[in-house]
């Protein structure tokens, strides 16, 4: 259709456009303003109140096309901020569940989510679930139907007022890996530049298109076309428009590099199979990342590497002594690395001064036997953040199916705002039954820092500022809550700096203001711990349960279970362990090895104990635990990040690890895929750089589950008090603009049944004025059964509801022509009594007879006014004239039941 706006809006569009033009997003360097630096930047984050739900069937790539086409009304920057709202699928999965639940409780601090937009064929029953669960009126909620190319172009008109820049990609029924990687950027590079994304046939730009393009005042468009694949026939029609194609990107070379000069970084979303794509996209849309498949072969040197692991006979208890992985182990490591990077050179995506961020969207091998992938690449990868300029990377993977990533996608992004839906977003539970608690420096075995020595490792202490000594007893509980160990040197060269430069678990928490209460069992025992008197012995279930944003186990593993205690006892320790404010507690011989009393706690136990878990990152301080399904259990029950190896663990080494990480995370605001990275280049043997460095615990191979991107919850945050909708960023107007539309009656003499479909503030007797040739005007109430009439003279003037239907007498021999201006009706409400019913069809897509008897409840008659015959036309179960009904156009129903009517049909 022809979109068209009244005069005055017009004028306002074209003088906004004239001084946004000169606040729009930069070419480049949106996202970092600092190269070469570590820690990187970060984005800044803001949120909107209202949810994006697409239709998604797997078997039907245009539902694919309206996903895509929805990210950039979704995620889109502006002014140096991310703005992001909630885009979920219709398929509503546990994960998908639970963000849910998470983003109404974080809003509904703020009144609420105040707006739905329903895209594609969502079914109705569901648009209801939807609408309720968030308590809204169908006012407001906004129905976005049609065809793929219709999608994106109405979405276009309902969020932008107006834009400079549109993004266009190709439309095809059957997608290549190409195509797919054409519109999957085509949507990234949108979100950064806060433009629509349309589509277009590759021989010929649509009508409704072309009109769009001019409504929004585009003067340029990046082309995304892997291959070429649009013709000059498009080129054409843009320049006869004056519209001129700033980029086209026809190759993977082309859009990395566009993306990385947009961004000032090179983050890698790799994909293997389609459908994953759509979290990859809504994922680079958010942090600034290009879309690819990874090559087959180094996804099959990944599933070798890690076969040959599984046949080796790895330890289920932590490592006294690490050992060396078998040289086939590590060359293929070091291969897929050389592979990897020689892959991303040749795209021109490695970037020379700093490391890449690379994150898979695909299922493990364990959760997923037939299309698993497995996380060995993800390891290969790290990078050095002493050696920004080395090859190596960041790296995460997101492990679910299609639709649980995108669930995870939207909880990644969210979290600044999600993480306030946890009942105590400060808290922290520690579970450990097997712990490295050091007193001595460089002790256990190997020394733990390939960056230095001078170390302590202790989960507990660290190295607190006195040390053991006699002025505290040699028990520094107090000095810890007096003094926080930090770490010192971050970065390398040098030694460590001694006492008070080394950080630990429980320390690192405490000093910086969380609430962390031990729990060395599943489930409730008797009783509390003498160090926290106050905390009862309720078991990790329950704390979790209560409300917890990082739980740590430090203990033995195997996969597909932890060994830790069935019932809770405060802080495990060995038979032989010292007593609580003894010397040395808990342990004089620095280790904790078997807290555990013979208990076992397996993933089944963890799928059946969680619920939502609302942004809980779990740490696995334990063996092998990427070899089964623990922490895609966490990620499938509302969970932000999941942390384990794939090889056995030492306690010396993996111990130093999560002190580092837990450190960088809480104290020098680490993203918990930087912090990963970092405590693996001190600790453990890296494949990318190439630099020859083995690290000292050769055994460490931990890979994260989850958004990499994510920092963890500090006790000073606030819930972030959500955006306006219906403002202005920049052109972009979320949610608050609807073209106005022009709708002609063409009325015969005598009766006509008809529906107003735009909005308006008729009366009866308004609208009999301006109909000319109107001699009444009636409408059914349907609460008695019978007609009101409105002619002048009578008192009877009543109001003109959305949805419903109005007999219009006209006396005029030839007819007469009438026509209204105004925004579209999107939702109504109409009460449908027992019996007769008058409504109106008020939307763009006509309907049928039939369609409406099996939409609305209980129907079993449809009548339509024939005005060429002066008669009803009938429609009912087993008669075959099955008529169209149009926009505008009245009708009856019968019903034999009350419901309420928005619009079904």
């Amino acid at each position: 259709m022809k979109y068209m706006k009244n005069t005055h809006i017009k004028l306002l569009s074209l003088f906004l456009f004239a001084i946004l033009l000169f606040s729009y997003l930069p070419e480049g360097k949106l996202l970092q303003d600092k190269k070469g630096a570590w820690p990187p930047s970060h984005i800044k984050a803001k949120f909107l109140p209202r949810v994006n739900i697409v239709h998604l069937e797997d078997t039907d790539t245009d539902t694919e096309y309206n996903f895509l086409a929805s990210i950039p009304m979704t995620v889109f920057h502006y002014n140096g901020t991310v703005y992001q709202s909630l885009l979920i699928p219709d398929i509503v999965s546990m994960p998908i569940e639970y963000i849910m639940e998470d983003w109404k409780t974080y809003l509904d601090e703020w009144g609420g989510v105040k707006h739905i937009n329903f895209i594609g064929d969502v079914p109705e029953y569901k648009k209801i679930q939807f609408k309720n669960f968030y308590n809204l009126e169908w006012e407001n909620v906004t129905n976005i139907t049609g065809n793929s190319f219709e999608i994106a172009d109405s979405i276009a008109i309902h969020d932008w007022e107006n834009s400079s820049r549109a993004i266009i990609a190709p439309y095809k029924q059957t997608l290549s890996d190409d195509d797919v990687e054409s519109i999957s950027n085509a949507a990234v590079i949108a979100s950064l530049y806060n433009a629509p994304l349309l589509f277009t046939s590759p021989s010929l730009l649509g009508q409704n298109t072309t009109d769009v393009l001019e409504e929004l005042g585009v003067n340029s468009v990046v082309m995304v076309e892997i291959g070429d694949v649009i013709n000059d026939t498009v080129d054409n029609q843009l320049a006869s428009l004056g519209i001129a194609v700033e980029a086209s990107l026809t190759t993977e070379n082309a859009i990395v590099s566009y993306i990385m000069n947009l961004t000032n970084q090179s983050m890698l979303c790799a994909i293997i199979y389609n459908w994953q794509n759509l979290p990859a996209s809504l994922y680079g849309a958010r942090y600034g990342g290009y879309v690819l498949f990874l090559p087959d072969s180094i996804a099959l040197l990944s599933n070798n590497v890690e076969e040959i692991l599984k046949n080796l006979k790895m330890s289920n208890k932590k490592l006294t002594e690490p050992y060396e992985l078998p040289d086939e182990v590590r060359y293929g490591e070091q291969t897929i690395a050389n592979d990897f990077y020689n892959w991303l050179n040749g795209l021109g995506g490695n970037d020379p001064d700093d490391l890449e961020i690379v994150v898979t969207f695909n299922t493990a091998t364990y959760y997923d036997p037939s299309n698993g992938f497995s996380v060995t690449f993800e390891r290969a990868l790290n990078g050095d953040p002493s050696d920004l300029t080395a090859n190596g990377a960041i790296t995460g993977r997101m492990p679910l199916n299609f639709t649980g990533n995108i669930a995870l996608v939207n909880r990644g992004g969210t979290y600044r705002a999600t993480i306030f839906a946890n009942p105590r977003p400060n808290h922290t539970t520690l579970c450990m039954n097997a712990y490295e608690v050091q007193h001595t420096v460089n002790a256990g075995s190997p020394v733990v820092d390939s960056w230095g020595t001078n170390h302590i490792v202790n989960e507990i202490f660290g190295w607190p500022y006195r040390g053991w000594c006699a002025e505290n007893n040699y028990f520094p509980w107090q000095d810890i809550f007096n003094n926080t160990p930090n770490l010192s040197p971050i970065l390398p060269p040098g030694p460590g700096d001694g006492a008070d430069c080394d950080p630990s678990i429980f320390a690192s928490f405490i000093g910086k203001g969380y609430e962390a209460h031990f729990h060395s069992g599943a489930y409730a025992g008797t009783g509390s711990h003498p160090a926290q008197p106050d905390v009862p012995n309720i078991g990790f279930v329950a704390d979790v349960e209560n409300g917890s944003t990082y739980l740590y186990f430090s203990c033995h593993g195997g996969g597909t279970g932890i060994a830790i205690r069935e019932y809770d006892n405060g802080i495990a320790q060995d038979y032989s362990g010292e007593a609580w404010g003894s010397p040395y507690w808990p342990d004089d011989d620095g280790r904790t090895y078997d807290g555990s009393a013979g208990g076992y706690y397996s993933q089944t136990d963890l799928d059946n104990d969680l619920g939502n878990t609302h942004s809980l990152l779990i740490g696995y301080n334990a063996c092998s635990m990427a070899n089964g399904e623990m922490n895609e259990v966490l990620l499938e029950h509302g969970g932000i990040m999941s942390i384990g190896s794939y090889t056995s663990v030492s306690f010396t080494g993996s111990g130093w690890w999560w002190n580092l990480f837990t450190y960088l995370i809480t104290h020098e605001n680490y993203s918990f895929g930087e912090a990963a990275t970092y405590a693996t280049a001190r600790t453990a043997p890296l494949y990318a750089p190439n630099t020859g460095q083995r690290g000292t615990d050769s055994s460490l191979y931990y890979v994260c589950y989850g958004d990499p991107m994510v920092k963890f919850v500090k006790p000073e945050w606030t819930p972030p008090e959500p955006e306006m909708l219906n403002v202005f960023y920049g052109g972009h107007k979320p949610d608050g603009f609807t073209v106005s539309i022009t709708f002609n009656f063409s009325l015969s003499k005598g009766w006509n049944l008809i529906t107003l479909p735009v909005e308006h503030n008729y009366t009866a007797s308004s609208l009999y004025a301006d109909i000319p040739g109107c001699n009444i005007i009636l409408r059914w109430n349907a609460s008695i059964a019978d007609f009101d009439l409105y002619v002048p003279g009578t008192p009877n003037d009543f109001a003109i509801e959305n949805g419903k239907g109005y007999l219009i007498g006209i006396e005029n021999e030839n007819g007469t022509f009438f026509n209204i201006t105004g925004m579209p009706i999107e939702n109504v409400s109409v009460l449908l009594y027992e019996g007769w019913n008058m409504l109106g069809w008020f939307r763009e897509e006509q309907t049928t007879a039939d369609s409406l008897l099996n939409s609305i409840q209980g129907c079993n008659i449809i009548l339509r006014w024939n005005a060429s015959i002066a008669d009803f036309d009938l429609y009912a179960p087993g008669v075959p004239n099955n008529f169209v009904i149009k926009r505008g156009d009245g009708f009856l129903v019968a019903v034999t039941e009350q419901s309420i009517w928005h619009g079904e049909g």
